[in-house]
């Protein structure tokens, strides 16, 4: 499995992004408008990183609370309404609060990927020449290597916590951002009004701020919200590895690796969490690719 390969839809059929205005506005109100079922997918989303943020305070009870003599109850047991693990701990809680990690695991990485691909992507594309050369054989070496494999040999190196595994995925997603962006960099750079602006004499810096950038942007956000997709699930793997989210600590790859010896006593332990990884994943990815697409319908004038 590598990481994120460059979005080839995203470059097919010319230069299709728009100057900032009120085009892409009206065109993402439109999608918004069309897809009823895109939009519901867009608001849970956006609940889910709510519950991110909110999740230390709505769980019912303390996710590392050991209590022996509950162990094993059942779903919907009282006061336990998704029953508790084999320790005996709340499972409510437990994907309750595993849930903020995973989701959070996988916004930061893939955010920091966006912006690192950006940097480069930019300035590759633009400059051009020993610059480009130099950033893409750095990239190029990165993406010899499969994404797993990279992000497990910089786990092993950097050490196992959660903190290294998303430097780790950050460092793994930033060459398929980075070479996609500049892509698209190499063909807005043709367009007229970058050459009128390099014409009346602006630096190569403020045409990237204010020509090339606002064009860009957008396919950026798009990238980084198909890359929490799979962000998520590889943050899931790693934890299900053991390296990442160390004990007592849980995210739902914690869970899904502690459930692996009671699968046939309580095979919900090993059950909710793995449909809520996948659902979870198959929203974020929805979106992106839905928000690519529609970013990428409307042609530089």
């Amino acid at each position: 499995m590598r990481g994120p390969d460059p979005v080839d839809s995203a470059l097919h059929g010319g230069n299709r992004v728009r100057l900032p205005g009120t085009g892409r506005t009206a065109a993402l109100a439109a999608w918004v408008g069309a897809n009823r079922w895109m939009s519901v997918l867009l608001a849970i989303a956006a609940a889910m990183m709510v519950f991110a943020i909110v999740a230390p305070w709505i769980a019912p009870g303390d996710p590392t609370e050991v209590v022996l003599s509950q162990r094993y109850l059942p779903l919907w047991s009282e006061g336990h309404a998704m029953g508790t693990d084999h320790l005996g701990r709340d499972y409510l809680s437990r994907l309750i609060v595993g849930g903020r990690l995973s989701i959070m695991a996988g916004l930061i990485p893939a955010f920091g990927a966006m912006v690192a691909g950006l940097v480069i992507g930019l300035t590759s594309g633009y400059f051009g020449g020993w610059v480009d050369s130099v950033l893409m054989r750095i990239i190029d070496v990165l993406l010899a290597f499969p994404f797993l494999l990279l992000v497990i040999l910089m786990v092993a190196v950097l050490g196992t916590d959660i903190r290294n595994a998303m430097i780790a995925l950050m460092i793994g997603g930033t060459p398929g951002t980075a070479r996609t962006l500049r892509s698209l960099v190499l063909s807005i750079k043709q367009r007229p009004f970058v050459e009128a602006a390099e014409v009346s004499g602006l630096g190569g810096w403020r045409i990237i701020q204010h020509e090339i950038f606002p064009n860009v942007l957008p396919l950026a956000v798009a990238l980084m919200t198909i890359q929490m997709s799979w962000m998520i699930v590889a943050i899931a793997g790693l934890s299900f590895l053991g390296l990442g989210v160390r004990p007592p600590d849980a995210d739902w790859g914690t869970l899904i690796a502690e459930a692996r010896g009671h699968i046939f006593r309580a095979p919900y332990l090993a059950l909710i969490p793995s449909v809520l990884v996948a659902l979870v994943s198959f929203v974020f990815f929805v979106l992106g690719d839905a928000l690519q697409r529609t970013l990428g319908e409307e042609r530089v004038r």
